[in-house]
């Protein structure tokens, strides 16, 4: 009898739910947004209580729409957005508001941690030294809010916290969510000791590890009532949304090749070894599909820099989106069309959270360049997509560097219903771009890694082969390139002339 998969997925602006049958088609979905709060400048926050009550909402909506038979429901598995900064007390209460992956306050404390251990060091050990990693936060908390952090008895991941919500039996996580705290053993899949003691943490405040699909725990007749899931229905462990949306897109063997555009942004090979970066820019982080590794370049703000661009710019287009069959972000890309590569001379930097990534400057800020009178809207807006994918080429012309091949990139994210984004990505990069199935990466992931645990599928590349397939290719056209290589070029000489001096005045 066909069974059923939930595939949850907790980003940081909203969340999605999806039904999912076997073939990996989704059969009911259903989105809720939640907000950030940005208390002072680089600082970026959330509350338990916005994030919490969506995920339910939107569970229950998707469950209703799929309208398939709740008995034959799987299991409900769960992608979660890293780094989320969670100190809980000895009932598991939010202590203060979370602090998120994109705040950079902390730049002070992770310079004293490289003090007590260096960068090489933890970067042998963590597989990253960048902001994201949340231990910097921590130590931050411990430091200006000692008050707070004699409070703590437990430090959480979003998995874990999630997890929990919904009735999980312990506090649980997998190894992509807790290598985002940077306390984490990435090589050997455990809590790092020499790392927790930097800022003095016990590993007994910590998750405890669980594999991909592990189920730990079922929905109580309450959680039921309020999510719309069976009663007695298992909850499996995921991962991270970046490695759920790689595997949703099918990555799985060694040496391939995904991007997931979404607030973060992430390429990353697929690696059966834990190599390093011989700069320490790249990020190896857990893939916990396959137990093995990933080799990641990401970018701060990617297409939460589009969605600032609609929240300031398209007023309008934000408007017509509550007509029926009329989508905001299809009006912007429309626009978008109407302007050649280039976007006329307009320069977007997308840096509206500082720089983490193959460029680590917590200094840089975003902004325009090449404007004149007769500059429009259209020409903005292009040059922020532009802008987005040439941080994106940044990081992939260092991985090419280091010697990650790339033959294509299997994409996930918001950017795969804009043809004209797809079309950039291969134009710029001068690789194929593939499409998959999988209209939400996240969530057939996550879906994917419960139904492993289920024993749906026998293991990672049986459930790839089964939910998983190329729809569409977008091949590079050599007409564009010169345009797009002069662009970049523009691109990156406004960066070094700022660099130079006005982010670091």
């Amino acid at each position: 009898m066909s069974k059923y998969l939930i595939g949850i997925d907790e980003g940081t602006t909203g969340c999605k739910t999806c039904v999912f049958d076997e073939e990996g088609n989704i059969l009911g979905m259903s989105y809720r947004e939640y907000p950030c709060y940005y208390p002072n400048p680089g600082w970026v926050e959330q509350k338990s209580d916005d994030i919490i009550p969506m995920l339910y909402e939107s569970c229950k909506e998707a469950i209703t729409k799929a309208n398939v038979p709740k008995e034959d429901i799987a299991s409900a598995c769960f992608s979660t957005q890293g780094s989320l900064v969670c100190v809980l007390d000895e009932n598991g209460k939010p202590l203060r508001d979370f602090i998120g992956w994109q705040d950079i306050r902390s730049v002070e404390e992770r310079d004293e941690l490289f003090a007590k251990l260096s960068k090489e060091d933890t970067y042998k050990l963590a597989g990253a030294t960048q902001m994201t990693q949340a231990i910097s936060k921590f130590y931050w908390i411990k430091k200006h809010q000692p008050e707070i952090w004699s409070k703590v008895k437990r430090i959480a991941t979003s998995m874990d916290y999630a997890l929990m919500a919904f009735g999980a039996d312990d506090w649980y996580a997998d190894a992509s969510s807790c290598g985002r705290l940077g306390m984490f053993d990435v090589d050997n899949y455990c809590w790092s000791k020499t790392l927790m003691d930097t800022i003095g943490v016990d590993e007994s405040y910590l998750p405890k590890l669980a594999k991909v699909g592990q189920v730990v725990g079922h929905v109580s007749k309450e959680i039921s009532e309020i999510t719309g899931l069976p009663e007695g229905c298992p909850l499996a462990v995921g991962a991270m949304d970046c490695c759920c949306s790689a595997f949703g897109t099918g990555n799985w063997a060694d040496g391939e090749v995904s991007m997931v555009i979404g607030t973060y942004g992430a390429i990353f090979a697929t690696s059966y070894k834990p190599v390093r970066d011989p700069e320490g820019l790249l990020m190896v982080k857990p893939y916990v599909p396959v137990q093995k590794w990933t080799v990641e370049g990401s970018t701060t703000c990617a297409a939460s820099s589009y969605r600032w661009f609609r929240d300031v710019f398209c007023g309008l287009e934000k408007a017509a989106k509550s007509l029926p069959g009329i989508d905001d972000y299809d009006l912007i890309n429309a626009q978008i069309e109407t302007v050649a590569p280039g976007a006329n001379g307009v320069t977007f930097l997308s840096y509206l959270q500082g720089a983490d990534g193959v460029r680590s400057n917590p200094n840089c800020a975003g902004g325009f360049a090449g404007l004149y009178l007769g500059t429009s809207k259209a020409e903005m807006a292009r040059a922020v997509m532009e802008g987005i994918c040439y941080e994106f080429k940044v990081v992939i012309d260092h991985q090419l560097k280091t010697g990650v091949k790339i033959s294509g990139i299997r994409l996930a994210g918001g950017a795969t219903k804009s043809p004209v984004w797809c079309q950039m990505l291969a134009d710029i990069f001068k690789v194929k771009i593939m499409i998959t199935n999988a209209e939400e990466a996240g969530c057939l992931g996550a879906a994917l890694m419960g139904g492993i645990g289920a024993g749906v599928y026998k293991d990672a590349e049986d459930a790839s082969k089964r939910a998983c397939r190329i729809e569409k290719v977008f091949e590079p056209n050599p007409e564009n390139f010169k345009a797009y290589e002069e662009a970049y070029a523009r691109y990156n000489k406004l960066y070094d002339a700022l660099s130079e001096g006005f982010y670091n005045d």
